[in-house]
Formats: C-alpha cells, structure tokens, sequence
C-alpha cells in the first residue's frame, strides 16, 4: 500500500515517495518521535512547577531585580514561554501520534527538531536554575501535591483510557506477538501505578473535622493594592480584617530604625532621582532627614508589581503618591491603635554603625515607648530580660518552650501542627496553600492577599473519606472497564478495510476522485 500525499503538523511526505509496508517509519525517525514524546512530558511538568511558583512570583522578581537592578514582572513572562512551550510540545505530540494512527510514516519538519531541541535546552536549564537559586521551590511543588494530587490522578487515568484506544489501534498493525506483550506489560505497569495513587496519597483536605480558618498577617501590609512597608499598606492591611503584620527593620546612619525589605532604596522609592549618585548604597547610610526626602509610593504606580493598578481609583492613587517610609515608632503606634500584633525581622546594621552592637537594645526601648502591648510584639529573638512579655515566635520546630512557630509554608507538616503548637506559615499567596494551612490547622498565615483570603469562607476543596474512596473507586473502576472493553472490542474486531486509515483515507484530492471515476467507467 502506497502512503498517500501526506501533510501534518509533525511531518509532511510527497504523494508516493514512501511504501509504509516496506519501509515504514525510520529507526531513526521512531527514536525522534520518542525524543518528541519525553520533552512533552518534561514541558508538561516544568509548566507544572512554574504554576506553582506563582505563589512565590514576587520572590522571582525581586531576586531578578536584585541582578539587573531593573523591575519587571518575569515570572508573567517566564510563565508565558513555558505555556507556549508546553502547547506546541502537545500539539506536535498529538499530530505524531495521529499520523501514527493513519499509517503515515513519520518525518519530523526540520525546523521542528531545531524547536524541539531548543524547548528542551530551556526546561534543562530552567530546572537547573531553580535547583541553583531557589531550592525551596521542590517543597513548595512536593506541598502542592496534597491539593492537586488527586485531580491529577483523575486525568492521568483518563489519559489511560485514550491511550489504550490509540494503542489498540496501533497493535492491530503489529504482527510480533513479542511486541504486542511487551506493549500490554508496560501499558499495564503504568495503569497499575496511576490506578494505587490514591492508597499511599495523603491530603489535610480529606478530613471530616475542618479546622479554624487561619488569621491573616499582612506580610509589608497590603502590598498588592498599596505600597509595601508604608502607612497606607498596613492600613488597609487593618481594614480587611487581618489580626497583624510582618515587615522588617533596618537602622538610619543616626540611628532611627525605620521599615524597609531589600539592603537598599532602589525598587522602593525615588532615590535614583534624590541621590542619583548613591542609589545602590544601602539603606543604612542615609541618615533619617534623608530617607524622609523620599517618595515610597509613585514605584508603586510606574510597575504595578501585582497587576493591580488599574483597579485603583484617583484618591488611592493620589494618596499612594505621598507615602513615606515609615519609622518603627510609626509603625508600633499604628498597630497599636488597632490594637494588633506585629512580627519583623530585624536587619543587623554594618560593622562601622553606630548601633552595631546594641540595635536591639534601641528597638526594643522604642517599642516599649510606644506603648505598644508587649503581648502585640512578636518577637523572633528569643527571652530577653528588657520585655519579659514578649510573644516569644521560633522559627525551629524542636525548639522547647515557645509557643508559637513561624515555618515556611512548604514545610509545615500536620504532625508539626499536631504538637499542640501554634504555628504561624509563611508566606501564602494562592489559594491552593492556603487552603492546605487551612485544612492542616495552621494558627495564622503570612501573605500579600488579605483582602482576598478574608473572603474566602471554605477550602478549595475538602472530602471526608468516605467521599474520597467513593469518588476514587468510582472513577477507577469506570477507567478500568473502559479500558477493557476498548481492547476486547478492537482485539475481536477483523482487520481490514474497516480502519481507521481505511475509513479516513491520509488524502482526498481531486487526482484520487479522477482516478475513481475512471475505474468506475472501465466497471
């Protein structure tokens, strides 16, 4: 049988330039196509990992704007070329495995290998980078397993079931009996393994006792809608509902602690225009009347970090314009008059500082001066005799004697939230981790969000288990049956004209209708 004029995504044959039966696809071309295969999968799950990351987005930003002190959103980006990745590396998976189906050799484009190669240069190198620079991301993807696990479980096994349709195609092509077992083995390996998922898959979310919604702290304050680390930002932190907030604090060169993230003022304020000169220094060589000389909000305008400008109305832009950066005194007295915790890390100052050795000794006094509940002050330092009252926060779980623990969200276990301690998890900017702290029984979570997680009034997801091993057998056992039936059925059913290369010829041009009608004629 001679292929016809055959033309697809994946490869395209001129009209009677290839006998399938005698030559077939290529060894060499079979192991391209086998190369397609494994750099899909591989995009499909890098695309996996960089939707998880969204809930660390900021984090990529800032650490690329800490190299090429420029802001732009990279994480939408990267994010769009690894989408386009994936979908091109489906589509010309796709088309292969048509062509398979309707007996067309295959013949990548070549332009097409020189694609394929370079996707998979960029997901090689990706996973590197992220192994590189961002290690904690592995537990953030290993924690967003217990909420997308079994979802993933559901449409792998539908994925089975359309794979043994094309197999039960391909395998009536093939006459080793050697081959059809070996694909039947490995087919049936993988189908085992996809269909017990669910035995040794664990989620928070399958309970039947919900716990306590968590408290919400404004990590910076509200820094999707206000400028981070400003007055405004903690006010409207305040007014969705949030129980306190997280920031940081480094030292003025005359020793006025005041609230600021990075090591210095370029992302954050207008000192490329104040001090052009010393706009990489860092934060602590400007002395307080300098660092008051600054606008800490128009950045906020100019790179709409979170893609919210445009829900902002005149008045809120007109009052981000003329935010300040605030000192720590600000800062107590405003949590303090909504009566409020606050929790920060504080930035040790230079060696050649005038408060090097006694900066927590200053940031301590300034806080009992502000009258500030010593009970509202959550304090990461550990017992100190100048404020007994302290609310003492570890950042180490097997630390004895503190009550309360302040994790990275990825490793936040249910055993750790167990122990009979309160645990604060930081820091939660998707609803899928905060519906997993919500389901684990964490205290309070740290994030960027409050306004929206102060809506949310339910995880994304729960079952009790009844509910899950009903809902996991069911659709199991469905898959299975189909399975079956799909192979008995095409392993009865004769070969011949009744294929689906037979039924849907490769080509239908007018030379094949002329050719029709002619033998019609000579009938």
């Amino acid at each position: 049988m001679k292929c016809k004029s055959c033309c697809s995504l994946y490869s395209c044959k001129k009209q009677g330039t290839v006998n399938v039966e005698e030559e077939g696809t290529s060894k060499c071309e079979k192991g391209i196509f086998v190369f397609v295969v494994v750099v899909s999968f591989a995009a499909i799950i890098w695309l996996y990992c960089w939707s998880i990351a969204s809930n660390d987005s900021d984090n990529v930003n800032f650490f690329l704007f800490q190299q090429l002190k420029s802001w732009f959103n990279w994480y939408v980006l990267l994010l769009a070329i690894s989408v386009i990745i994936a979908a091109y590396m489906l589509l010309l998976m796709v088309s292969a495995l048509v062509d398979c189906v309707m007996d067309r050799a295959l013949v990548l484009f070549c332009c097409h290998k020189v694609f394929v190669v370079v996707c998979l240069i960029i997901i090689v190198m990706g996973f590197i980078l992220l192994n590189m620079f961002y290690p904690e991301e592995w537990l953030a993807i290993n924690a967003s397993f217990e909420m997308t696990g079994l979802f993933m479980q559901i449409s792998a096994m539908v994925v089975m079931v359309f794979t043994a349709w094309y197999l039960a195609l391909v395998l009536r092509k093939i006459s080793k009996p050697c081959y059809k077992v070996s694909i039947y083995f490995v087919y049936s390996i993988v189908f085992l393994f996809i269909f017990t998922i669910p035995t040794w898959w664990f989620s928070s979310c399958v309970t039947s006792d919900l716990r306590t919604k968590p408290l919400l702290i404004g990590h910076r304050g509200a820094p999707t809608v206000a400028p981070e680390n400003t007055l405004m930002s903690f006010e409207i932190a305040a007014s969705c509902g949030a129980y306190g907030f997280e920031s940081d604090i480094r030292f003025s060169s005359d020793g006025v602690p005041f609230v600021m993230h990075d090591d210095d003022l370029l992302r954050t304020t207008d000192v490329a225009d104040k001090f052009p000169q010393r706009k990489n220094d860092r934060a602590e060589t400007f002395s307080w009347a300098e660092l008051q000389l600054l606008n800490a909000g128009e950045w906020f305008l100019r790179t709409d970090p979170f893609l919210t400008g445009r829900f902002l109305n005149d008045e809120d832009k007109a009052n981000i314009t003329n935010q300040k950066i605030p000192s720590l005194l600000e800062f107590a007295l405003l949590t303090s008059r909504h009566d409020m915790m606050m929790m920060f890390d504080v930035y040790p100052p230079p060696r050649n500082h005038t408060n090097h050795l006694d900066y927590f000794n200053v940031t301590i006094d300034i806080l009992l001066k502000s009258g500030i509940s010593q009970k509202s002050v959550f304090w990461l330092y550990g017992k100190t005799d100048l404020a007994p009252n302290f609310t003492l926060v570890s950042p180490d779980p097997n630390e004895s004697g503190i009550g309360l623990l302040n994790l990275l969200f990825s490793t936040v276990t249910s055993k750790i939230v167990e122990s009979n301690t309160s645990v604060i998890s930081y820091t939660i900017n998707e609803g899928w981790a905060f519906s997993r702290a919500w389901c684990q029984g964490v205290w309070a979570v740290t994030t960027d969000y409050c306004s929206t997680f102060a809506k949310m009034t339910k995880p994304s997801w729960t079952l009790s288990r009844p509910e899950f091993l009903a809902t996991w057998i069911t659709i199991d056992i469905v898959c299975l049956l189909a399975v079956l039936v799909i192979f008995i059925y095409f392993h009865k059913k004769p070969t011949g004209v009744d294929t689906a290369v037979e039924v849907f010829p490769s080509t239908f041009t007018i030379d094949t209708v002329a050719a029709s009608v002619v033998q019609l004629n000579d009938l």
